[in-house]
């Protein structure tokens, strides 16, 4: 029994004993809605003692807190350890980790707790912080993880599309990893993975997970849309502003925790955008797919006239190597910064050619200015914030 949920029941006149009837008429949980009655998603026969206080908010601009239960853990788990065999991953395979949890954060310079050193022999891994991604410090990743030699690699997309880019102007040819790369916390566009998969010549295996529901959804060897994860949640896409599901085109997320008995969410709206397709996947196998996550509400550039991008700017520095850095700004609705960081400055060509992909983007309606930056800090999580949009 849960109290938030027990209150729809009884505020509606439901018959808890017939529960599956209402479901189409089942209310959405909003992230404000999570944070507010957080206490009451607990079900009442749980001490909040054995809980466990959980943090997010670093990509969608929400600061939340939330609790899991032991049983949340073990069903994240089996969920990942599955995705993880479908990229190649077995038991006893090397992972470097370019990664940075928000617990593992400390002080504006990133320092990082490393993983203790019976967990890292346990899990056979090495952790990078992915919060500092300087030119100094992508060099020594790549020696350390030359001498390593992972198996696999699991990065936040983000910070795999900058470590591509490195190598990539730096002449750098990276004999690893053996295996495969799993991306996953951020929206992993065509332009990063052609750029990841150019630079390192490995099968890309994207994800798509959230602090708050552990894994969603995972690519397998047919990288066509990604899987649900239908053992741990179950994910619908609806309408903007109701519940009304939606196929082949685009819509809000909504996710029910099924691996979660003690603080269960029921069509908790995360804040992403997706497709949901009916198609059944070329691997054969017939669970539903995420046709693509388009990004993050955070993560979308609206225009007066309608447009909304969905963070589709990383091809405008595609063959740049100049650009060490950038992030697209969304001030107001008709206002775009552009914030780079530069090795040295643009020449006319590669300016025009970057204004010209903005304006065919956004189009003439929306103001649009570059500033030159010396640099450009990750989010606290150590994510890195291509697109910022600050309209609400």
């Amino acid at each position: 029994m849960v109290p938030y949920y027990s209150r729809i029941f009884a505020e509606r006149g439901w018959d808890p004993q017939q529960a599956e009837k209402y479901w189409p008429k089942w209310p959405v949980l909003t992230q404000q809605m999570l944070q507010e009655r957080r206490d009451e998603l607990i079900a009442k026969d749980v001490q909040k003692s054995n809980l466990r206080l959980g943090a997010s908010g670093g990509s969608t601009g929400f600061n939340k807190t939330f609790y899991h239960g032991r049983q949340f853990g073990q069903s994240k788990a089996a969920a990942v350890t599955h995705s993880d065999s479908l990229a190649g991953w077995a038991p006893g395979d090397r992972i470097a980790l370019l990664w940075c949890a928000p617990s593992r954060v400390h002080g504006v310079h990133g320092a990082v707790r490393p993983l203790s050193p019976l967990r890292s022999l346990l899990k056979n891994q090495k952790l990078y912080n992915s919060y500092d991604m300087s030119e100094a410090r992508m060099g020594e990743y790549h020696l350390e993880i030359s001498r390593y030699q992972p198996d696999v690699i699991i990065a936040y997309a983000g910070s795999m599309f900058e470590m591509a880019r490195f190598l990539k102007r730096n002449r750098l040819c990276p004999d690893y990893p053996s295996k495969s790369i799993i991306t996953s916390a951020e929206t992993l566009s065509q332009t990063m993975r052609l750029q990841i998969d150019e630079v390192f010549s490995k099968p890309i295996f994207n994800r798509y997970g959230s602090w708050e529901v552990g894994l969603m959804s995972f690519e397998c060897e047919a990288h066509s849309g990604l899987h649900i994860a239908f053992t741990h949640n179950l994910i619908e896409v609806v309408s903007p502003g109701s519940i009304e599901p939606v196929w082949e085109q685009q819509g809000d997320i909504l996710v029910t925790t099924l691996g979660e008995p003690d603080c269960p969410l029921i069509r908790y709206q995360i804040g992403d955008v997706g497709i949901m397709t009916k198609e059944v996947c070329s691997c054969g196998r017939n669970s539903l797919r995420l046709r693509e996550v388009l990004g993050r509400e955070m993560d979308v550039i609206s225009t007066p006239g309608g447009r909304r991008a969905h963070g589709v700017f990383a091809g405008a520095f595609f063959g740049i190597d100049k650009v060490r850095q950038f992030q697209v700004v969304q001030r107001k609705l008709d206002r775009i910064d552009l914030r780079l960081v530069l090795a040295e400055p643009l020449n006319k060509n590669e300016e025009a050619r970057i204004r010209s992909v903005f304006a065919e983007r956004l189009g003439p309606e929306v103001a649009f200015q570059i500033r030159i930056v010396d640099h450009i800090d990750p989010l606290p999580s150590g994510k890195r914030a291509f697109v910022v949009s600050e309209v609400q």
